[in-house]
């Protein structure tokens, strides 16, 4: 189940999460006579009680969501231009405006505040609310709030769409050659066809649930979720254009959860992300991890970091659902990848050193069946840098790549290699293999220069940036003729 966004977890005091401000230093010094200890005392306890008082009044609502206004829809403070759009300049982004909750007046930054209406989420907390909701009334105020978020989440949505119409009239106009250079495979060979992307999405059929999906293990830091603004365009123009909806969800294990701050619930309160819980980090019947590594060690193998993303396969309320680093900034039109697999297809692309397949960004059509065939695929497999998962090897790449003992050789050995017997004795089993040995998805790759920008690497020279859609990499500034991020 999903965990409802409220400001009901407690942030971690600065001393145990590292970071913050100091605590004011010690006790000053008085300047008075020996004699006059005692009364100065008394001032002293008197101002901490009125402090310590007018401290809890702060904290409490905040926590429980009595002084958070948040909209139930994100409303942009001024229409995009063109350059916003092809840029990606939509404000400063979670890491710089959780704290300023306000319009700079030169850049799209998200209103929040007492300005907005009331979330009808925080609203249902008031124990009048809640008692009359009861009762079968449904209050004028909460009325009055779910009125007014309806209407701002339909100019949210309808600004959105139109940047996004914007970004493709620009796009129109850029020099649409070739792409990357043979960095699409199909399980056995490099070169093989990139799917057009643009294509597939116009066969998709109109309306739809969608879902953008991060994840996230261990304690989150801050910032977090640095490139969400990005995201949540693509979320809104998605649902404004297909009729449907789309959510933003972050995938958790649930002890994980527990430690998310308050400035943490203020975030996905205001993005309507959806915290969801997982049930594991690594599949169950899984029992191979490196050596130096065991259950429940936070680091020395990428193994649960990237092997929980294999629940987004089983997200099966959804008609397509796309996952996506933290690190990826959305440059251009993201949901035609959504749409095209809501055909039926698994999408990914390979990686910037020539991996077969990178974990960074995955499209699916869920469906329980494709969780269930990632389970039955971890029994009694075993990897070696040697002969890769199962004694499959690696191709098309000609021997181990990076985070081939995680989930890229992992999910690319399942889903890509055609070879692997436990894999595709996997997907019979759970009942994805016909009787005639034929998938009942399709597996492609797209072009990695535009949906999954991982460095110049295989791009063709002159490669115009304008043509990235989804950023990874470079994070930082970038060197030679790699393209940037634009925030």
């Amino acid at each position: 189940g999903m965990v409802a966004a409220t400001n009901g977890a407690h942030e971690p005091a600065a001393g145990a999460s590292g970071g913050g401000s100091g605590s004011g230093g010690g006790r000053r010094k008085s300047k008075s006579k020996d004699s006059c200890c005692s009364c100065c005392g008394s001032r002293v306890f008197n101002i901490m009680l009125f402090l310590g008082l007018a401290g809890l009044a702060l904290v409490y609502p905040m926590r429980t969501g009595g002084y958070f206004s948040d909209s139930s829809a994100l409303l942009p403070s001024k229409q995009p231009s063109v350059q916003d759009v092809i840029e990606g300049d939509f404000g400063d982004g979670p890491s710089a405006a959780q704290d300023r909750h306000s319009d700079d007046g030169n850049t799209l930054v998200w209103k929040v505040g007492k300005v907005d209406p009331p979330s009808p989420i925080v609203a249902a907390k008031e124990p009048v609310v809640v008692e009359e909701v009861q009762q079968g009334q449904r209050p004028p105020e909460m009325v009055e709030g779910q009125s007014m978020a309806q209407e701002y989440n339909q100019q949210a949505k309808a600004k959105a769409a139109e940047a996004m119409r914007l970004w493709r009239e620009r796009h129109s106009k850029v020099d649409h050659g070739p792409g990357c250079a043979r960095c699409c495979q199909d399980g056995e060979r490099w070169g093989a066809p990139c799917l057009d992307v643009d294509a597939c999405a116009a066969k998709a059929p109109r309306g739809g649930k969608y879902a953008f999906v991060y994840a996230h293990v261990g304690r989150p830091g801050w910032p977090w979720l640095t490139f969400l603004h990005s995201l949540k365009i693509q979320a809104l123009a998605l649902a404004e254009e297909t009729g449907g909806s789309a959510d933003i969800l972050v995938l958790m294990p649930a002890k994980d959860i527990q430690q998310l701050g308050t400035r943490h619930w203020d975030l996905i309160n205001r993005y309507e992300v959806k915290v969801t819980p997982v049930a594991w980090t690594i599949p169950p019947t899984l029992k191979w991890w490196p050596k130096h590594w065991w259950p429940g060690k936070a680091d020395g193998w990428c193994g649960p970091q990237d092997l929980m993303r294999l629940h987004v396969l089983g997200l099966d309320t959804y008609d397509a659902a796309a996952f996506y680093d933290q690190d990826i900034e959305f440059q251009g039109d993201a949901g035609a990848a959504l749409k095209c697999a809501h055909t039926g297809k698994f999408l990914s692309t390979s990686g910037g050193v020539e991996e077969p397949m990178n974990v960074g960004f995955f499209a699916v059509r869920p469906d329980k069946r494709l969780l269930r065939a990632a389970e039955i695929f971890a029994e009694n497999v075993s990897f070696t840098e040697q002969t890769g998962w199962d004694n499959n090897g690696f191709r098309p790449a000609g021997g181990y790549f990076v985070g081939s003992e995680c989930g890229q050789g992992y999910m690319h050995s399942l889903l890509y290699q055609k070879s692997s017997k436990k894999g595709r004795q996997a997907l019979k089993l759970a009942g994805l293999i016909d009787a005639e040995g034929k998938l009942e998805f399709e597996v492609a790759q797209l072009d990695r220069c535009i949906w999954n920008y991982q460095t110049g690497h295989q791009c063709p020279r002159g490669f115009d940036c304008e043509r990235i859609r989804v950023h990874h990499k470079p994070t930082h500034k970038a060197n030679g003729g790699d393209c940037t991020k634009s925030a």
